[in-house]
């Protein structure tokens, strides 16, 4: 009698722990998520200041700019309810977008030099760099995720 108390107390225990970690893990998953919103956000922000201080010194590459511009848009308008496949289209496509303008600089020494374009280009740099780091970590967190449910939803499905 006593050792099946025992065994009871220490499954009860042990579900209790793990699923804290599901739990746990869960709102890591969710969190990277809304990190990885963030980031966008602030890059979706900082696109237009960059697209005008690249207007006063190449005023004739509309094309490049506008392009930068709809690809902003297309990402915007995908939002945050796209799946994931989806979101990372548009993003991608923005982000080579962004290139094309750090690349057009290259044509514009004037351009180059200029404090407020430096300025945009390292917050642009930065802001990518921190989406970089927490998509990595939201992509260690999520299968793990999935592995735990899937093992659990089969688990519950077999009783």
């Amino acid at each position: 009698m006593r050792i099946a108390l025992i065994i009871i107390v220490v499954l009860v225990v042990l579900g209790i722990f793990f699923y804290n970690k599901l739990v746990s893990l869960k709102n890591r998953v969710l969190e990277g998520w809304s990190g990885i919103d963030v980031q966008l956000k602030k890059r979706y922000d900082l696109i237009p200041n960059l697209v005008n201080t690249v207007k006063g010194y190449a005023a004739h590459e509309s094309g490049t700019l506008e392009k930068v511009i709809q690809a902003r848009n297309q990402a915007m308008a995908v939002g945050s309810n796209a799946s994931i496949g989806e979101r990372s289209a548009a993003e991608a496509q923005l982000s080579g977008s962004i290139r094309s303008i750090f690349a057009l600089a290259e044509n514009y020494p004037d351009l180059k030099a200029n404090t407020s374009f430096i300025q945009l280009q390292m917050l642009v740099d930065i802001t990518m760099h921190w989406l970089e780091t927490i998509i990595r970590l939201w992509r260690v967190s999520l299968p793990i995720l999935l592995r735990i449910t899937l093992v659990l939803g089969v688990l519950i499905s077999s009783n």
